[in-house]
């Protein structure tokens, strides 16, 4: 026999809170976009993307990490010019280090071939860590 269970809400014992996704392992935000209009195609828990300079952006959390010690994970897909590219976390276009905080993250993308500054076709941006 299948079972079905519907709820709108999982609340804590106590029954003052719904229950949230602490202290595990899951993935706590993502985000997909195209660098070129800074605007996702796929989130969950990021408010917005900030331009900085060509290939340089910081993407911003909804919900705060409860350090700045989170692991992130990127990637990015081909560029307008045929190229692939990588991502440099934690610079600036000026290669200056740009320390994380508990909601944003700074990044550069990064062509194989000269190395120069390019925004890609799309990012993708993942937080794992602890909630505040």
């Amino acid at each position: 026999m299948t079972s079905v269970l519907n709820v709108d809400t999982i609340a804590a014992k106590n029954g003052t809170s719904p229950v949230t996704l602490t202290k595990q392992s899951a993935v706590k935000g993502f985000v997909y976009y195209d660098m070129a209009s800074t605007s996702a195609l796929k989130s969950f828990n990021f408010s917005s993307i900030t331009d900085n300079a060509v290939g340089g952006h910081t993407v911003t959390m909804a919900t705060a990490m409860d350090s700045i010690n989170y692991a992130t994970t990127a990637g990015c897909g081909r560029m307008d010019n045929g190229t692939y590219g990588f991502l440099e976390t934690q610079m600036n276009v000026a290669a200056a280090i740009v320390p994380n905080t508990t909601t944003a993250y700074q990044y550069i993308v990064v062509r194989h071939d000269a190395g120069a500054y390019m925004d890609a076709d799309r990012v993708n941006f993942a937080v794992h860590g602890d909630l505040a």
